[in-house]
């Protein structure tokens, strides 16, 4: 997550002459600072101007550029970006610049070189040559207003700090959140988002219809119609903040939903309201083979599995990762529908990777973002496009779907001291819960207890050991001080059951085999077609699973062991044994906690290569039976393999293993 001290000081004071300090506090309290980048780094990048562009004889996806770099002639140079257009002002490096290679990972000077025959004085720079984002297939797009000739360094002079973060703080992706970690860290006073706005206006309404077919893959939906925008180049306030991150500003409309989406965090979404057939949005799952033009000019054959936004007649957008050509936003465009939504990440994911369409907006999306998210956002956008393009309110403001309900979490002052083993007192702990922004109340009966509210911008703050350890990372691990252990070290015995584990473990390793440890979960149609013998409800679903992959406790060992053979024979050109001793679990009538037991898979794939004494042959049946013969004598165990057909084998290619016990 890059983040532009210049864009950070927009909430909340930042002395530069202590910035060291700050990111030091940041890294301890687990906002990880990967890197600080000066903006502006490097030499004899000029701002310049496109006069004309012509294909190159020789090759398809090149043109000629002639560039006015301010000096007396035009400048000869091969691009193959796919945004140019005459009168374009772009970032350009003279022969001789000094720039970042993405392939060596470091400055190089620039050398004139000749691309399919053709000489080439120069290059047209994208944001990535430039170190100001990762996008590498388009040049960077500058102001109009930038003067030619100049050096790029006197327009972007800032400070760029990645932050890498955990997955766990999705609220850290909007600028916004990191401002309310840096206040957390320090004394200093977050500002407030500009997110109200005027109401609808007396003179023009315009009719709008939302539904949501979808429930489950769409908790949430705002929209509303703006007439009488102007759709125009943003204000130079807002390019730059844009540019500073590496996106290529489009129009006011696009570039205030990418900027609040890097604001706050939440991504937004506009359309023409004009194409929207009978003036009705409709959140679906697509059609079979239904059909959907991207923005990308991409024709999309959509799956009923895929989350999409529609009107009356077909999809106009694919729900949360790319608007359709169609409703999209055009220069004669007057009248948009702004929306907003909270969509379930998973389905969000796989509907992205699918088409290859990995985006900022899906990188988001899949952190399964709080619903509550959507109105601050959707105000805040709504706030500057009334500022910065005019217009006003012509419809109702459609909100459909709830509010999750915010979680209270009891915590007293002896849990905290008695985990931390520090002496906090009740000022210390107070001063904490607000620099956080939680919202709290205290019972003093017998003993200090805070009720704090869990915000809605965090969800991994879920029980006391939560707030304890944002106590403890707010505080500063390093200002707690370190106690030796008290008590008596326990007198080590044997653990037969654990002992005759890794006796198994080892009888494999020395059959040849590696070990693997695969995830504890699986998706539901996996346990479906691997343990057909356990009904349903007997599956146990994650609360808070990653994605609809890993939704469920595994039931079965067997789908992560074909999973791994698979991904290590098309890697591999040799034979792959492998074993895993995993836990499977499933429900227990009548008891909290679930039956969990051990299991041991064995997979074997692959060619046995050739040797003096034998030929190159593929693993069969017999290699499997020979490593059961030898790991059950080992055991001192009396076995038997009877053939029997399961459901997930090919027939009659089954086997039972049947033990004496």
């Amino acid at each position: 997550m890059k983040v532009p001290i210049s864009w950070l000081k927009n909430y909340i004071n930042i002395n530069e002459s202590n910035l060291d300090d700050l990111l030091h506090r940041l890294t301890l309290a687990g906002t990880e600072v990967e890197s600080v980048e000066i903006q502006g780094n490097w030499e004899g990048v000029k701002v310049g101007q496109v006069l004309e562009i012509s294909k190159h004889p020789n090759a398809d996806r090149l043109n000629l550029v002639k560039v006015n770099s301010g000096d007396n002639s035009p400048i000869d140079v091969v691009c193959g970006a796919n945004n140019l257009y005459v009168d374009q002002k772009i970032a350009f490096a003279p022969v001789g610049s000094k720039l970042f290679s993405p392939k060596s990972n470091k400055m190089e000077t620039l050398k004139k070189s000749k691309i399919r025959g053709e000489i080439s004085n120069g290059m047209i720079c994208s944001s990535l040559e430039l170190g100001l984002g990762e996008d590498h297939d388009g040049i960077l797009d500058l102001d109009k207003e930038m003067e030619i000739g100049k050096n790029l360094e006197d327009y972007f002079s800032d400070i760029i700090i990645d932050f890498e973060l955990t997955p766990n703080r999705p609220d850290c992706l909007g600028i916004y959140g990191i401002a309310r970690e840096v206040s957390a860290v320090t004394k200093e006073q977050l500002k407030d988002l500009e997110i109200h706005h005027n109401s609808k206006s007396d003179k023009n309404f315009n009719n709008l219809e939302i539904e949501i077919e979808a429930k489950d893959l769409c908790k949430r939906y705002m929209g509303v119609a703006i007439d009488g925008v102007k759709i125009e180049e943003s204000p130079k306030w807002l390019k730059s903040a844009l540019l500073s991150i590496g996106e290529n500003p489009i129009n006011n409309i696009v570039d205030i939903t990418n900027y609040v989406m890097f604001e706050i965090g939440q991504p937004l979404h506009a359309f023409d309201y004009n194409k929207i057939k009978n003036k009705k949005i409709i959140v679906r799952r697509a059609k079979e083979n239904e059909k959907l033009i991207t923005l990308d000019d991409e024709s999309r054959d959509l799956k009923n599995d895929m989350l999409v936004i529609a009107d009356s007649d077909s999809p106009i957008a694919l729900a949360g990762i790319k608007g359709g050509k169609e409703s999209g936003i055009q220069n004669t465009t007057s009248t948009i529908v702004l929306e907003s939504a909270c969509f379930e990440g998973g389905n969000n994911r796989k509907t992205a990777n699918h088409f290859d369409l990995k985006s900022q907006a899906t990188l988001r999306f899949e952190k399964n973002l709080k619903p509550e998210l959507c109105d601050i956002a959707f105000n805040r956008a709504i706030n500057l496009i009334l500022q910065i393009c005019g217009g006003s309110i012509s419809s109702d403001i459609i909100d459909i779907g709830l509010k999750e309900e915010l979680k209270v979490i009891d915590i007293s002052l002896d849990k905290i001291n008695s985990v931390l083993g520090f002496a906090f007192n009740e000022k210390n702990i107070d001063e904490i819960f607000k620099k956080l922004n939680f919202d709290f109340d205290k019972k003093n009966k017998d003993k200090l207890i805070w009720s704090v509210t869990s915000p809605f911008w965090r969800p991994d703050i879920n029980i006391p050991e939560d707030l304890i350890e944002e106590i403890s990372r707010i505080e500063g691990y390093d200002s707690i001080p370190a106690t030796p252990i008290s008590g008596v070290i326990p007198e080590w015995k044997p653990n037969d059951y654990l002992e005759f584990l890794d006796e198994i473990a080892d009888l494999n390793v020395a059959a040849g085999f590696n070990e693997v440890i695969n995830y504890s979960a699986d998706s539901l149609e996996n346990l479906k077609y691997f343990s057909p013998e356990i009904k349903e409800n007997e599956y146990i679903k994650i609360l808070n699973p990653m994605s609809t992959e890993v939704e469920f406790m595994k039931s079965s060992l067997k789908s992560g062991m074909l999973k791994t053979l698979g991904l290590n024979s098309r890697n591999l050109n040799r034979n792959i044994n492998l074993f895993e001793i995993g836990t499977t679990f499933r429900k227990n009538k009548n008891k909290e906690l679930p039956i969990q037991e051990k299991n041991l898979v064995v997979g074997l794939i692959g060619n046995y290569e050739k040797t003096v004494w034998s030929k190159e042959r593929k693993i069969d049946f017999f290699d499997a039976k020979s490593f059961l013969d030898t790991f059950f004598k080992n055991l001192k165990i009396n076995f038997e393999i009877s053939p029997k057909n399961y459901s997930f084998f090919d027939p009659e290619k089954g086997y039972c293993i049947n033990i004496d016990t």
